[in-house]
């Protein structure tokens, strides 16, 4: 993969980025957390984020997204500010800002 694709999102500077393992797809994820997911080949957004529900990531530390919904507490003033999966992909971790 060649990266000389121009991402097709809002201007706005992206916090984190991760690929699929197969590196066809990458999740971008701004300050705000607002997420874009991108065909990786054209830079696209792909045109339903259900396209990628079910992959395989590469990495784990974008902290929104299918893959980490059970991290966020309900009704608290927190941050959750990045994430990290352990390689055999059963331990994840978060690092949090403000009052759990």
């Amino acid at each position: 993969m060649t990266a000389a694709s121009t991402f097709g999102i809002a201007n706005s500077f992206l916090h984190l980025i991760e690929t699929t393992a197969t590196y066809r797809y990458i999740v971008g994820v701004t300050k705000g957390m607002d997420l874009a997911y991108l065909d990786a080949a054209s830079g696209k957004p792909l045109t339903t984020p259900a396209i990628v529900r079910d992959a395989s990531w590469a990495t784990a530390t974008v902290p929104a997204g299918f893959n980490v919904q059970g991290l966020w507490p309900e009704d608290s003033d927190v941050d959750i500010q990045t994430v990290d999966r352990s390689s055999s992909e059963k331990i994840i971790a978060k690092v949090m800002l403000g009052n759990s």
